[in-house]
């Protein structure tokens, strides 16, 4: 790696480090990209800007991404072709778009998995759970949680981790066990910091699921002191979309429009459309569920639009679904099934099996309602095999239900017992397994309660531990970045000295040079001088002719281009003041010529000489 590159590179960590705007970052790491000629350094360079476009230009960072992937094979250079990868997937969970996610970050697997390092490993995992979370295959995600190595995690990551298996705990209904979890959590935050906050809104959630109310709204309350300490507007705006969620399950419907409108005017505000859309079904579930129709299908239909230009198929099939139960209780069948298909058909292209399998069960339900029951079968019997797929027993069970009673009202009783037999015997299996539930619930509140008295016996020492611990290595980091800095400035300093010690060099130089040059022009002039003088006429022999007499000769540039002369001619004397053209060196040759062509013998006259 070039002393060059090491210095771009380390100049880029120490803005990082003080928050210098992303342009600076960005500048820095192009001039270091421009002068390294290696494959792998170049790497390295385009995942540093990608990640720096991650979030504003994900379109750029996916470009310097692709690029670093194919840099990246041709040198067999792996972990740039993992981090690369990750990049990629990353860009796409961010839009939403988990099934390419997915691919990026399997690809990112098979490639760590020829290096074998745990960081990377980790964070593919990490993020895999989470997609397959979104996509609602908790199977999968609980899978991958497992393989997530604790001891090979920073902190932060541990915390994410931590957080995706209270996820995934919440939505397989271990609710007590969901909230033991992020109370874990919540220990390891400060009670003031955004995460703190984000796990408040976490835990209202499951409560609110619990229809535990009041304590739901504790911690969404929680969440919003804090958010409102930080001024963080997005997050006060989330606590909002979550109050008026939970005051619409209560019915409170005024309650929960207020804060839905709370939260668009601070969405209006920051241009954030993705969330507006959400709060525009909100508001139209209120106004649906209050019968407004016309109001309920004007919000429904403004957050359609906006799922439509952002190209966010996830959400535009969430509208459909939402504009089709509007029809639906309207008793509009029609154009209730053609929302319903419109939504199955972006669900089919996105391979949401779970969301797939509601949507046939939403389709077949409107069809048993009108008594099409060959429908019912035929659109049920897809949804079958999405849930099955999906592997959500609530929707087999639900599905299988509407398939026995529809066979049953055709005649076909065989295959309708066969699924009222699946049926019954997913409906038993899911009361053992919440009675199990509870019994494990009780146990692990039993051992919690157990472990938590143990714990708060070491919390004092470890919490001073801790303090000390942090108190040096914020001394150590002070140091670090203050040395960091003084080499920074001594680099600039020493650089500025040795460019200003070569500069003076340079004029002592040219100094010394343009000295030489004159000396050498005084010296030629000097010598021309004299050879110029030793053509004139001697003074001494003036006063032969007139006494008194003297010569006034000053040239202005050492030799001159005028010269004297006289001459005693039989009984005349003949005085000549000539002037040539030009002063300096010309003028004395024009001089010499002309001192050259006067021959006295031939002068009788003033005239002789003018006419000559």
């Amino acid at each position: 790696m070039s002393k060059y590159f090491k210095y771009i590179i380390s100049i880029y960590y120490v803005l990082i480090s003080f928050g210098i705007v992303n342009a600076s970052r960005i500048d820095s790491l192009a001039r270091a990209f421009s002068l390294t000629e290696e494959d792998t350094q170049k790497v390295i360079i385009y995942n540093l800007i990608a990640k720096e476009f991650i979030n504003k230009y994900p379109e750029k960072a996916l470009d310097k991404a692709h690029k670093a992937s194919i840099l990246a094979r041709e040198a067999s250079y792996h972990h740039g072709l993992i981090e690369s990868l990750i990049i990629s997937g990353t860009v796409y969970k961010n839009g939403n778009n988990n099934q390419q996610a997915i691919k990026f970050f399997e690809k990112a697997k098979e490639a760590g998995d020829i290096l074998s390092d745990h960081s990377l490993g980790n964070i593919i995992h990490l993020n895999l759970a989470e997609l397959y979370f979104n996509l609602k295959q908790y199977n999968q995600a609980n899978f991958f949680i497992d393989k997530v190595n604790s001891e090979k995690f920073n902190h932060k990551l541990w915390i994410r981790a931590q957080s995706a298996d209270a996820k995934i705990k919440q939505k397989v209904g271990k609710f007590d066990e969901a909230i033991l979890s992020y109370f874990g959590i919540l220990k390891s935050y400060n009670n003031n910091s955004l995460e703190a906050a984000s796990t408040h809104i976490s835990l209202g959630e499951i409560n609110q699921l619990k229809a535990n109310y009041t304590e739901s709204q504790f911690h969404f309350y929680k969440a919003l002191k804090i958010y409102e300490l930080e001024d963080y507007k997005e997050g006060i705006a989330s606590v909002f979309v979550n109050l008026g969620n939970l005051n619409f399950e209560q019915r409170l419907f005024d309650n929960a429009l207020d804060f839905n409108f709370k939260a668009l005017a601070i969405y209006n505000e920051h241009d954030d459309n993705l969330n507006k859309s959400k709060v525009y079904d909100n508001i139209g579930l209120v106004y649906h569920r209050t019968k407004n129709y016309p109001r309920a299908l004007e919000y429904f239909t403004q957050s359609l639009n906006i799922r439509i230009q952002s190209k966010n198929e996830v959400l535009e099939s969430r509208s459909y679904n939402l504009i089709a139960d509007l029809y639906e209780d309207q008793k509009d069948l029609s154009k209730a099934i053609i929302y319903h298909f419109k939504s199955i058909k972006l669900l089919k292209d996105l391979e949401d099996m779970e969301a797939l399998a509601e949507a046939y069960l939403s389709l077949s339900r409107l069809y048993f309602h009108s008594e099409q029951y060959p429908k019912v079968i035929e659109t049920a019997s897809k949804g079958y095999k999405a849930a099955e797929y999906s592997g959500n027993s609530w929707l087999i069970q639900e599905i299988a239900k509407l398939l026995a009673e529809s066979n049953q009202k055709k005649g076909n009783y065989k295959e309708g017992y066969l699924y009222y037999e699946t049926y019954s015997n997913i409906k038993d299996s899911l009361r053992a397994l919440q009675k199990s539930q509870q019994i494990e619930r009780l146990e692990t509140i039993y051992e919690n309660e157990r472990k938590e008295k143990e714990i708060a016996l070491l919390n004092k020492e470890k919490e001073l531990q801790e303090l000390a611990i942090k108190k040096q290595e914020i001394q150590r980091n002070g140091l670090i970045i203050a040395l960091l800095l003084l080499l920074i400035v001594f680099f600039f300093m020493y650089r500025a000295f040795k460019q200003k010690e070569a500069t003076e060099n340079l004029i002592r130089k040219q100094n010394a040079l343009v000295e030489k040059k004159n000396q050498d022009i005084m010296a030629s002039l000097n010598y021309a001088k004299r050879i110029q003088d030793s053509i004139l006429c001697d003074t001494s022999k003036l006063n032969d002719l007139v006494k008194d007499a003297f010569v006034m000769f000053m040239p202005k540039e050492i030799v001159s281009g005028d010269f004297y002369w006289f001459e005693k001619i039989e009984s005349k004397a003949i005085f000549a003041v000539i002037d040539c053209t030009g002063h300096g060196v010309p003028g004395a040759f024009m001089s010499m010529v002309a001192r050259s062509e006067e021959h006295t013998s031939e002068l009788q006259s003033p005239d002789h000489l003018v006419c000559r």
